[in-house]
């Protein structure tokens, strides 16, 4: 950047595309201090991270379901809407990098607690395979093994809505707290980032059943005697929610799931209460879906019956540049939207110069 004289604008964000018989010119920002700057390019690139943090655009991509942004949550759209505002097109809006959940009410759980002890009961009860996850009437939605991968986990949560319920009850915690969970049948431990066990198997979960009851008294868990009155606390249908703990049960004391053909073993009977409900939402890494580009990274306008017209001069980059994904968490490797984000930045970078110098360059050269 000192080589060629480049300059960078701190706390300056973009506000406005301005575009010339839909020809864009440069860009209007707006310093720290309120200096608006009209700023003159021959190629403008947007790279402003997708909108993770617009709840309400991810809202509306997602068709009405919310999830937790827990991403860079300053990424609001800025550079999507300022092409939308000029006529670009969309691609793949609805695509997420979902990943992870919460448990509601866990981050307001109040005491000196080591920090393991409070995420394994903030945090690691929803991720057991051994617990029936149900949507919100009390219908079981998916094999819970899927737990191992975030993806899979996640997007089968979003397709119930904005949060399902996971249940356990009081025998169950118990044992966590006392034995740790290879005592209640699970086999292998859930890893979490750079933790490589958020699930105990052979040792108790510390304080568990303490940190658990102030989430119930402060109205977060909602516990119940009977799935009646379970029913009633989590506005689940009763009769749906005792029909399916009731084929859980049964399936978990033949070790066999007819429903989902999950590991028979991985299921725990919980034939009797105090029962506990545990609203879990989901999480949302970034969004990965955005204006609609051509293979030279040239934002598009809204005219498919024209096979999209290029908008000139005007480029888009990660998670602004939509049309790698086609939907949610497709990424089979970890890094892939980091990977994405480099190249498909290198690549407008050099389409972009091109078009603003009049030159040819070869990516394939050092």
């Amino acid at each position: 950047m000192e080589e060629y004289g480049a300059e960078v604008y701190y706390e300056t964000p973009a506000v406005e595309l301005i575009a010339e018989n839909g020809v864009v010119t440069g860009v209007k920002a707006e310093g720290k201090d309120g200096t608006i700057y009209n700023i003159k390019a021959k190629s403008v690139i947007l790279a402003t991270g997708g909108f993770v943090g617009n709840s309400d655009m991810v809202k509306e991509a997602l068709n009405g379901v919310s999830v937790n942004a827990s991403g860079y949550n300053t990424n609001v759209g800025d550079g999507i809407n300022m092409a939308l505002e000029l006529g670009a097109a969309t691609r793949s809006m609805e695509a997420m990098v979902l990943h992870t959940f919460s448990i509601e009410g866990g981050s307001e759980v109040k005491g000196e607690y080591d920090f393991m002890d409070r995420y394994l009961a903030t945090n690691s009860l929803a991720y057991m395979p051994i617990v029936p996850w149900l949507d919100a009437q009390g219908f079981r939605y998916a094999n819970e093994e899927i737990v191992y991968d975030r993806a899979l986990s996640t997007n089968a949560l979003v397709a119930q809505g904005n949060y399902a319920w996971f249940i356990y009850n009081e025998e169950l915690l118990n044992i966590l707290e006392n034995e740790g969970a290879a005592a209640a049948g699970m086999k292998e431990s859930i890893a979490m980032g750079p933790m490589p066990d958020i699930t105990p198997l052979h040792r108790g979960w510390n304080k568990l059943t303490e940190i658990v009851g102030q989430m119930v008294e402060n109205g977060h868990v909602k516990k119940a005697d009977t799935l009646d009155e379970l029913a009633k606390e989590t506005g689940m249908d009763p009769e749906i929610l005792k029909a399916t703990m009731a084929k859980y049960n049964e399936d978990a004391r033949n070790k066999v799931d007819t429903l989902f053909g999950k590991d028979g073993d991985l299921m725990f009977e919980m034939s009797s209460g105090p029962y506990y409900a545990f609203k879990v939402t989901a999480n949302n890494l970034c969004t990965v879906g955005g204006v609609r580009i051509n293979a030279n990274f040239q934002v598009v306008l809204n005219d498919p019956e024209n096979g999209y017209t290029p908008i000139k001069n005007l480029y888009a980059a990660g998670a602004d540049a939509g049309g790698l994904y086609s939907d949610h968490y497709a990424h089979t490797i970890e890094g892939a939207a980091q990977g994405w984000a480099y190249n498909s930045g290198r690549l407008a970078g050099a389409r972009a110069t091109e078009n603003a110098l009049g030159i040819k360059i070869d990516l394939f050269k050092e």
